[in-house]
């Protein structure tokens, strides 16, 4: 059985990662935000930007979650256990940071 949920604002989810927390985490596109959705279907978002476009989502090995910021030019990490979001410069201009995954040696 699929079960459908909509996110509470309008947005364009596209990438998802099972967080260490029991949550599914995902991106929400050109929304500046991320969201979670609970196992029994309460969705939370939260925002990162007034206007940027979260892409690519993992659960880094630290376990905080990681994303892309597409138009922004960054990557961010969101720490679970402060709620706090930091955010990390691509040092190279206009690279739109799509995809975010973790390789073999732990590293994102």
């Amino acid at each position: 059985m699929i079960t459908e949920f909509v996110t509470p604002t309008f947005s364009f989810p596209s990438d998802i990662t099972p967080g260490p927390d029991g949550n599914v985490w995902f991106s929400e596109g050109s929304t500046g935000q991320i969201g979670l959705i609970t196992p029994e279907g309460r969705i939370t978002e939260i925002v990162f930007s007034s206007f940027d476009a979260s892409s690519g989502i993992t659960t880094g090995p630290d376990g905080n979650i990681w994303f892309c910021d597409l138009t922004g030019n960054n990557i961010w990490r969101y720490n679970l256990t402060t709620q706090a979001l930091t955010k990390f410069p691509v040092p190279t201009p206009n690279s739109f940071p799509e995809d975010i995954t973790v390789d073999a040696d732990g590293n994102l």
